[in-house]
């Protein structure tokens, strides 16, 4: 089933032209100039739907190809061409496939048997994957940490409702999809879900979460070129809308906010006590706690005494701090704060980079490149 439905989708877009897997699409466009300013990306705390575009249908329709090659290619070929070349800032790639709340290997197997089909690391390999989430950093000034695709069957569970610890982007790449949302208190750090390997592992899962929290939800339907921006920490759960199966790109990045950089002081203090007391405050449903997981509009300031700047920044978030929750709080001091902020904004956050890869062309993926008209899959 995953085969023909592998073919059949394929067949009538990589007979027309010459396309090519490992090729980054000419003239991306993620988000209008438009959308950013609209977003407020920085501080807004709702999801936000952001309709089809010609140009993000354009996108949609030269990712897909290159999405249906991945879900040919086993994760074994995968692995064994990353071996080796693993990146310094923890991202690799991971294959699973989830249904509802149980995880099964990846393949045509849990496919036919209703489980979504999940790659995560698509930039490590695939050039398009790193070129969309450098957009998405440029334009909106997230660091993007990862790319993931998510093929849905027709039939079978969904996946559980979980909330995720990063900012994502979903980019409906195939077909339609419901995306449901709740409004509640924000969920605990230890709840959140911080790569899409640690869903489905079983109901002694506390990633997963009851469908039925008894707040407000809200669905929203995506469509070939719909984008969604879902906020860290929003539980939701997806399921199928149409007739076919369909599938979206995750580009999920981190936030640089007060509470990032407080937790980043922390843990480099090695004083644990300190960490697990931060975390249990940053997890209370305030508006404080809300105020210091805001992101921070941290920009570079040529010509600005850069020392002075960070540490009157560093001030106001430690005062922030002492607001939520009075002190004292050791290893949190002003100089440490300071110097964290200084590094971010010399450097930009962890992972800010992506180094497009090099040689797709020379991994699994390079025998679906299209030379002629003739199908080669």
């Amino acid at each position: 089933m995953l085969e023909r439905w592998l073919l059949q989708s394929c067949l009538g877009i990589l007979t027309v032209a010459r396309l090519d897997v490992c090729s980054v699409p000419a003239d991306a466009s993620v988000l209008t100039s438009k959308e950013v300013d609209q977003l407020d990306l920085l501080s807004w705390q709702s999801p936000r739907l952001l309709p089809a575009t010609p140009a993000r249908k354009k996108l949609a329709s030269k990712l897909l190809p290159a999405t249906k090659a991945m879900l040919q290619t086993t994760e074994t070929e995968l692995r064994k061409h990353l071996a080796g070349a693993e990146r310094t800032d923890g991202r690799k790639f991971s294959g699973t496939a989830v249904q509802g709340w149980n995880s099964s290997h990846p393949g045509t197997e849990s496919f036919r048997a209703g489980y979504t089909q999940i790659l995560s690391g698509l930039e490590l390999f695939l050039p398009a994957a790193a070129e969309v989430a450098a957009i998405i950093a440029n334009q909106t000034g997230l660091s993007s940490v990862s790319v993931s695709s998510y093929a849905h069957p027709t039939q079978g569970e969904p996946i559980c409702v979980h909330a995720d610890a990063h900012d994502t982007f979903i980019l409906q790449i195939q077909g339609c999809r419901v995306w449901k949302h709740w409004h509640g208190p924000s969920l605990k750090e230890s709840h959140l879900v911080k790569h899409p390997g640690e869903l489905g592992l079983g109901n002694s899962s506390s990633r997963c979460l009851n469908d039925s929290l008894g707040f407000s939800s809200r669905s929203l339907e995506l469509h070939t070129g719909s984008l969604l921006r879902l906020p860290r920490g929003i539980a939701h759960q997806t399921s199928s809308c149409g007739q076919g199966p369909s599938s979206h790109w995750a580009i999920m990045a981190a936030r640089i906010s007060a509470a990032s950089v407080l937790l980043d002081v922390a843990a480099s203090s090695r004083k644990l006590d300190v960490h697990g007391e931060l975390l249990s405050v940053l997890g209370k449903d305030t508006d404080l706690t809300k105020r210091l997981w805001q992101g921070l509009q941290l920009t570079s300031y040529d010509g600005i005494d850069l020392t002075k700047h960070v540490e009157i920044l560093a001030d106001g978030l430690l005062a922030l701090l002492d607001e939520a929750i009075p002190g004292p709080w050791p290893a949190l001091d002003r100089r440490s704060v300071s110097t964290r902020l200084k590094e971010v904004l010399q450097h930009g956050p962890q992972g800010s980079a992506l180094a497009p890869p090099g040689d797709c062309r020379t991994g699994p993926l390079g025998r679906f490149l299209v030379k002629t008209r003739r199908i080669e899959l």
